[in-house]
């Protein structure tokens, strides 16, 4: 069992479909199937360390297995949006099942403002499932699964790290949702931002990171080296309009030589393989760029 540095890890860089994706024969997921490696990728969802979590999709088993890692002491998820490669109430509610040490603390779900209503609802529909109008059963799985709001741009207090929800310009299955991108203060003071999923930032989020200097920049390239989107593109990003958002961060002042950049969140549907599109961003990036990979950790 390959067990890695228990924070900052990468636990799935895929989209939505994963790679390979299970109905295509495509070049790219056939590439994927014969080769492995850094081209399996599965759905998106990254640790910040044992007890707090970016995203947590329908992957989390194959994911921990991998990576040697559990989620035994995780009490706090950050969601960035409800589309269901990244939240997953049955996975949650798994923990029904388990033997746990700890005092089974609860789990709180954090989703954006725009995002609660759909969040709440479904969760109830998950529990009620298995708990048809029992609502005192019910109440005590919303104690251990509590869900929160949290408006865009206020600093939040969660897990022992500052954690600011921005806009990215994507969506979800709630009405007028838009997805929460995380500018999170670690604890030994570097600013890390994870921008997945969104397109071509909104003007808000420009000036709101105008005042930041990141040491840590995540963002999603879901289209990779797709050269056919145009710019300055809403909903994900590919490698032109990643390095476009690059240059405007460059311009305020954001992101400097310094900062690391990683790429996330890559789908099937262009023609560039990990090696290829890391290829590419080194010939094509202001700044250095890494092509994140499932199990990837962050010094």
């Amino acid at each position: 069992m390959n067990t890695i540095n228990n924070s900052l890890i990468f636990l799935g860089t895929g989209a939505a479909e994963a790679i390979p994706a299970f109905f295509c024969r495509c070049g790219y997921c056939e590439h994927a199937r014969k080769h492995g490696g850094k081209d399996v990728r599965s759905r998106s969802a990254f640790r910040l360390n044992e007890n707090v979590h970016i995203d947590l999709g329908p992957d989390l088993f194959h994911q921990l297995v991998k990576t040697g890692l559990d989620v035994h002491d995780l009490t706090d998820v950050l969601i960035t949006h409800t589309h269901s490669d990244h939240l997953n109430f049955f996975e949650m509610l798994l923990k029904d099942c388990a033997v746990v040490t700890n005092g089974n603390k609860p789990v709180r779900i954090y989703v954006s403002e725009t995002a609660y209503s759909w969040a709440t609802g479904m969760f109830r529909q998950c529990v009620l499932g298995d708990y048809a109008n029992d609502e005192q059963g019910y109440k005590q799985w919303q104690q251990r699964f509590p869900i929160t709001a949290l408006p865009y741009y206020e600093p939040a207090s969660i897990g022992g790290y500052t954690v600011t929800p921005l806009k990215g310009t994507h969506g979800g299955y709630g009405e007028g949702e838009i997805a929460a991108n995380y500018l999170i203060t670690l604890p030994d003071r570097r600013i890390f931002y994870y921008a997945s999923d969104t397109g071509y930032f909104f003007e808000e989020t420009f000036t709101y990171l105008e005042k930041v200097k990141l040491d840590i920049l995540v963002m999603e390239c879901t289209f990779g080296g797709d050269e056919s989107r145009g710019d300055y593109v809403k909903g994900h990003l590919d490698l032109k309009n990643f390095n476009l958002v690059l240059d405007r961060l460059l311009a305020n002042g954001t992101i400097d030589q310094g900062t690391k950049v990683y790429a996330t969140h890559i789908n099937h549907k262009h023609p560039l393989h990990h090696d290829q599109l890391q290829d590419a961003f080194d010939r094509t990036s202001p700044v250095s760029v890494i092509v994140a990979f499932d199990g990837m950790a962050i010094e």
